[in-house]
């Protein structure tokens, strides 16, 4: 790691122990960030943080543990639109795994459909982030995936957006909000930008 890389981010503790309580059949846990290899798997110019050593086997050894039959990887911007190790994770274990995507308006109908039948499931939007996709392009992507079934995953700031529940609400495709929409507890439950999640999810399209 050189001088000029961004700061190394905290990792997970990796001394799992097993939970008292027992998980249902068929239980998911349904966001993780993995990362694998960097001689494989090479890091994206604009990344904004170094990981540890945080592979696969340390991610299945969790699940193991902890009782979740499934899980899903949720590409980070450490690779962006590079999705070539949540593939190879999947196709390693593809009755267990799943994953959501980083991709980008230049994507081909054929890109998509191989990650479709690869076991992506969705496309992530970071609007905390420099280089997320803008609400227009990521509208514009839905349109295209709506028919695969996939959902949108948004990671934002729910106090940015008093109108998320109008502009989410009319989405072509279901969404996630990522982080519970990040809300500043600080302004307390009456905030405009949390009372439209509210307002979001009580209409179902989250």
């Amino acid at each position: 790691m050189s001088p000029a890389d961004p700061a190394m981010c905290a990792g997970p503790h990796l001394d799992v122990r097993k939970p008292k309580l027992k998980l249902p059949p068929k239980s998911a846990d349904c966001h993780c960030h993995v990362f694998g290899p960097r001689d494989k798997y090479p890091w994206a110019a604009n990344r904004l943080y170094t990981p540890p050593p945080v592979y696969l086997e340390h991610y299945l050894a969790m699940l193991d543990t902890t009782g979740f039959e499934r899980g899903v990887m949720v590409q980070t911007g450490l690779y962006g639109p590079d999705n070539r190790f949540i593939v190879d994770a999947i196709k390693a274990h593809p009755q267990r795994l799943r994953a959501i995507a980083l991709i980008g308006e230049s994507i081909t109908d054929r890109e998509l459909r191989d990650l479709a039948e690869a076991g992506v499931r969705g496309f992530r939007v970071n609007r905390t982030a420099k280089t997320g996709l803008s609400f227009e392009v990521a509208r514009k992507l839905a349109e295209r995936v709506k028919d695969f079934g996939w959902h949108v995953q948004f990671l934002l700031d729910v106090e940015d957006h008093p109108d998320i529940d109008t502009f989410l609400g009319s989405f072509p495709t279901e969404v996630v909000i990522d982080h519970m929409g990040r809300p500043d507890p600080k302004k307390g439950v009456n905030a405009p930008g949390f009372q439209a999640l509210i307002r979001l999810l009580k209409s179902g399209r989250g």
